[in-house]
């Protein structure tokens, strides 16, 4: 490019020129700066061989071109450099700064014109600005920008690959101190979340979030970027937490929304916008939590933001929180506002959301039978939000949920609602819970016209969906949370294909969906080959659901299926029991304690009417063996409310004597498994000799905030009098030390307090000496040579009802530890008795030369010899249970 002629001049114009333009810099004069660029040019038209001359135009031109706009500017600067870059010579430095110069002219007329071959030249002049050896970290930075600049222009995965690989270098060559790190971090954190949303790697998402976070924490408190930096930080956190719902992410997310809210001074033009991010973190953990607080916070927040002059894009979310807490609390004042509100947002951006959302309130409104103005509002609105919403978009899954609602309002057979539903849970990218109700819905809808293929194939797909709310890569406890929120889903499942007279199919859709966690921590997911577990008894899985209740029995004949007409109203039943056994413990007087073990007696004659008398009968199991004859076995499968109930106490007790008795346990012996799945493996590593017979036995008499057990010493003392012991005992039963010694030990007796957590489930516990030994802990043990664990410990057995049909407990957790045989209890045991029945197994097992098969026949005659000597007092003697092979 040539430049405008003006007369040569010399040293005193480049002076001049340099005097000019930091008056310039002062001033912002545009009048000064052309004097600067004219005496420059006066300067290298004397003398072309000046570097530091035409470095200097250059400058001058690119302040005229960002002060101005003008590309010709722009071209006249790139070709100064050109003209600098010719005359210096073998200087290495001077033609790195040149080259840098370059990229940012370079890249600066990329942004005015946005012409892509800028782009390229840019990054071709950082590139060769670049010193391989010690490259320049701001240089990298420029590059890093610059490539991902070239990405969000093209869409090229090339591009993205190479700004992301930039960032790293740049991020490992710039200094932590510099003041340009936290941004380079955060851009960096951005290409790394946007690959993610390219490729699905998790571990891009989790490297976005590790840098967001370290851009905020070098981010002085007083830099006006900081707010940038939390929100960006924020938002990768629910980003996260949408695909992989952990708490303590969404409790970063709440706190970073809320650092950058209190950034911000008032009246600034984001603060509607962090507000209602801000909010809308807090309704997500409302939801999740059921926290009324946070429910109230968040509303307030969405009526600050909406107030705002920039507030008026956040009414839906305003309409969409007033709708929730409706729902919650009834008050008629929040449903009216949100109907009002969401008018508002419709009326201002009639988009899908917005559609969606007031027709949700809508429906709330409309009366149960169909027949209001309100429900034609929302399904005119919902049709109308589908049109504009993609076909596959995750957002039509919603609307179809809520269409198929309305539509089932005006007709519980609704084709067109069945439809819907079919719709929305087909979606793959929709939010699995809406995916799972409206599989369950569509079920629903089958059901009630009889089309049970239908029903059937909607409860099969909610069951399939059912791992997806427990991913692996969440947190326990939110694995627990997610699949707390969808309990009974098999059962239902196994019902609708009983309904078809498919028992195969029964079995294999309750083995699929229950014990998740159980078969991810066993390795096995196998649920097709549930028929062919090697078995010398009989498997009897209880299924119980407000359509019908079956015991699916499975024998080495195959699977077949008893009915169970009579087996009704079971959560009356199950409160009734508990109650008995509360009421029945020592601390109650004697009248209330006689009363309440009628009540249990009662209730183990109905369980037997209702449930295991009718599958007995239907195996030909109608007395007790003859003398010195093979007792038979039962493995009970039970989940929901039958989880905590002893179908092996099952039965009329005062008939015990009778030919035929009308009880469990006088006629097999039973034993518990959550899943078919489970006894495979516990069958499998029950073979195999026992090397060393020898009993570690756990005795810890006191433990922090529990009452003392006096009798726990006892009980050691007895067992090493029965048989070599290694005793673990009072302060020397800590955590570390009990866990080593479990890897030693085939025979495990624990004496000491148990602790059932139904909250959460893994965190139910053994009380040791320092801390408690939890069923998270034994999950994660492999004890390869493990056979017997004994629990003389309370409710080792007891399960959290939301999650039944995972069996998360004590007893579980050693049975995933490696114990094929484990003794446990349902509730809390006298000490006495404790002591005596674990005397009376042990000599049993010695007697039989500590075969750990013989365990369940063992507890088995000792419980039977408890029946017969406190027969009137059953909760003393049914508290007990064998689990395993």
């Amino acid at each position: 490019m040539s430049f405008p002629n003006r007369p040569p001049g010399g040293a005193e114009d480049f002076r001049r020129g340099n005097e000019m333009f930091l008056r310039y810099e002062r001033t912002r004069r545009p009048a000064d700066l052309d004097r600067a660029v004219d005496a420059y040019l006066r300067a290298v038209g004397s003398d072309s061989t000046r570097t530091a001359w035409w470095r200097n135009l250059a400058v001058a031109l690119l302040r005229r071109f960002t002060s101005t706009g003008s590309v010709d500017a722009c071209d006249q600067a790139i070709a100064a450099l050109g003209s600098a870059m010719d005359t210096t010579g073998a200087d290495p430095l001077v033609s790195a700064d040149l080259w840098q110069m370059l990229g940012l002219a370079w890249n600066a007329r990329f942004e005015e014109t946005a012409d892509l071959s800028s782009l390229d030249e840019s990054i071709k002049a950082y590139r060769n600005s670049l010193n391989p050896g010690a490259p320049d970290p701001t240089t990298l930075q420029y590059l890093s920008s610059a490539v991902w600049h070239r990405f969000e222009r093209t869409g090229q995965p090339s591009a993205l690959e190479a700004a992301v690989t930039m960032y790293h270098e740049a991020i490992a060559a710039f200094p932590e101190g510099h003041p340009e790190f936290g941004a380079l971090l955060e851009n960096a954190g951005i290409a790394l979340r946007t690959r993610f949303e390219h490729t699905s790697r998790p571990e891009d998402l989790t490297e976005a979030i590790s840098l967001a976070r370290r851009s905020a924490a070098v981010t002085a408190p007083d830099d006006p970027r900081l707010f940038a930096r939390l929100v960006n930080l924020a938002g990768a956190l629910m980003y996260r937490f949408e695909l992989l719902p952990e708490m303590a992410l969404l409790n970063e997310a709440i706190a970073s929304f809320q650092s950058a809210a209190e950034s911000l001074p008032d009246g600034h033009t984001e603060r509607a916008g962090v507000l209602s991010n801000l909010a809308g973190a807090l309704l997500t953990r409302a939801w999740r939590l059921d926290d009324a607080g946070d429910l109230d916070l968040a509303i307030d927040l969405f009526r600050e933001a909406t107030s705002l002059p920039e507030g008026g894009c956040h009414l839906v979310n305003l309409a969409s929180a007033l709708t929730m807490r409706y729902k919650r609390t009834r008050e008629h004042r929040d449903l009216n506002e949100a109907i009002a509100v969401g008018r508002r947002a419709v009326a201002d951006d009639g988009s899908g959301p917005q559609l969606d959302v007031l027709a949700s309130a809508l429906l709330l409104r409309a009366a149960p039978d169909g027949a209001s103005d309100a429900l034609d509002e929302a399904t005119d609105l919902l049709r109308r939000c589908l049109a504009r919403t993609p076909e596959g978009s995750p957002l039509r899954a919603h609307s179809l949920l809520s269409l198929g609602r309305a539509l089932e309002k005006r007709s519980p057979v609704s084709a067109e609602a069945r439809d819907s539903y079919r719709q929305a849970a087909s979606i793959p990218r929709a939010p699995v819970h809406l995916r799972i109700e409206a599989a369950l819905s569509r079920s629903r809808i089958g059901g009630a016209v009889q089309d049970w293929t239908e029903a059937a194939a909607g409860a099969e797909l909610a069951v399939e969906l059912l791992p997806h709310v427990a991913r692996q890569d969440l947190t326990r406890i939110d694995q627990e949370y997610g699949l707390g929120r969808w309990g009974g889903i098999a059962a239902h499942a196994a019902a609708c294909a009983l309904q078809l007279g498919d028992g195969r199919r029964a079995l294999r859709l309750l083995e699929q969906g229950r014990g998740i966690l159980l078969s991810r921590v066993l390795g096995d997911e196998d649920t097709e080959s549930a028929e062919a577990t090697p078995l010398d008894g009989t498997v009897v899985l209880i299924n119980t659901t407000h359509l019908r209740s079956d015991a699916l029995i499975l024998t080495p004949e195959g699977v077949s299926s008893v009915a169970l007409p009579d087996f009704t109203d079971i959560a009356t039943h199950l409160a009734r029991f508990v109650g008995a056994v509360e009421a029945g413990g020592g601390r109650h007087g004697l009248r209330e304690r006689q009363r309440a073990q009628q009540v249990i007696h009662a209730e183990l004659a109905w369980l037997w009417d209702t449930v295991t008398g009718p599958v007995l009968d239907h195996l030909g199991l109608t007395g007790r063996p003859e003398d010195g004859g093979k007792w038979p076995r039962i493995w009970w499968a039970r989940a929901s409310l039958l989880a905590d109930l002893p179908l092996h106490a099952a039965g009329h007790h005062d008939e015990r004597d009778a030919p035929h008795p009308r009880t469990v346990m006088d006629r097999v012996v039973s034993s518990y498994t959550p899943t078919v799945r489970m006894l495979r493996r516990l069958r499998a590593a029950s073979t195999g000799p026992v090397t060393d017979p020898r009993l570690l036995v756990v005795a810890v008499p006191e433990a922090a905030g529990a009452p003392t057990l006096p009798g726990v010493l006892q009980e050691a003392a007895s067992l090493a009098e029965l048989t070599s012991v290694d005793l673990i005992v009072g302060g020397r039963a800590t955590h570390a030390a009990v866990e080593a010694a479990l890897e030693t030990r085939a025979f495990v007796h624990f004496a000491c307090h148990g602790v059932s957590d139904p909250d959460e489930p893994s965190s139910s516990r053994l009380l040791l000496h320092d801390r408690p030994l939890t069923v998270l802990d034994l999950s994660k043990l492999n004890l390869t040579g493990a056979k017997l664990a004994y629990l003389s410990a309370c409710e080792t057995s007891r399960v959290a009802l939301e999650l039944a049909d995972e069996a998360i407990h004590i007893t579980t957790a050693f049975q995933l530890a490696g114990y094929p045989q484990v003794i446990g209890t349902l509730w809390r045991i006298e000490d006495t008795l404790a002591r005596e029945v674990a005397e009376s197994v042990y000599r049993a097992l010695h007697a039989a030369g500590f075969d750990p098969s013989r365990t369940a026949f063992a507890l088995h005659t000792e419980v039977r010899a408890l029946r017969d000597r406190y027969v009137r007092t059953p909760s003393l003697w049914a508290a007990h249970i064998h689990a395993g092979a």
